[in-house]
């Protein structure tokens, strides 16, 4: 199979002159893999985090994204003829800034048949410095079952997966379902999260 790792970005900006960075991290470790940043002169000006010659590694395992100015990150995944994973077909997300968490949510797996796994990404902001962290982080559900021990997560759990700025994230695998699910809080923890 290929040895491809990782997606492809695209940062796009709003204003002129704004400046970008990113850190990514590994996902087992928590160690820094790469950083990178830059400077985008035009409004609405972008750029593409990519090789075009024979690449073999692009960004990967979970990034920290910050900019001075208001800016749109997009992935685009590679699918298996990048990195022999079979359970991805190649997608594009626009990432959710921080700006933009909610405290509960719903949200609603295809139904189509073709498609047996889903995925649903949370990313997670809570005050590191709280003495009721781990109340706050227990207190997110998926459906009445808490997030931090819910049998669909997929590796460490909420608990276990602190980035070094502080933030949490999971994953969870979901089966086809027409179901609608819902997320709750305490309302003092906040987060976004993918469905694909």
């Amino acid at each position: 199979g290929n040895t491809g790792k990782g997606d492809v970005f695209r940062v796009i900006a709003r204003d002129a002159n704004t400046l970008w960075t990113l850190k990514y991290y590994d996902k087992q470790t928590k160690s820094l893999i790469g950083q990178g940043g830059g400077l985008i002169a035009d409004a609405g000006g972008f750029v593409d985090l990519a090789q075009s010659n024979a690449p073999t590694i692009l960004t990967h395992g979970y990034a920290v994204w910050e900019s001075d100015k208001p800016i749109q990150v997009v992935q685009y995944s590679c699918s298996a003829s990048w990195d022999s994973s079979q359970a991805f077909d190649p997608f594009m997300v626009t990432l959710s800034p921080e700006e933009q968490y909610v405290t509960n949510t719903v949200f609603q797996f295809p139904t189509n048949t073709a498609f047996t796994k889903h995925w649903l990404q949370l990313m997670v902001k809570a005050n590191t410095s709280s003495p009721n962290l781990e109340t706050d982080l227990t207190s997110i559900m998926i459906d009445g079952v808490p997030v931090w021990n819910h049998p669909a997560v997929q590796g460490p759990s909420l608990l276990e997966n602190r980035m070094p700025d502080g933030r949490y994230w999971t994953l969870l695998e979901f089966t086809t379902s027409g179901a609608a699910h819902t997320i709750t809080s305490n309302g003092q923890v906040l987060f976004g999260g993918y469905v694909y």
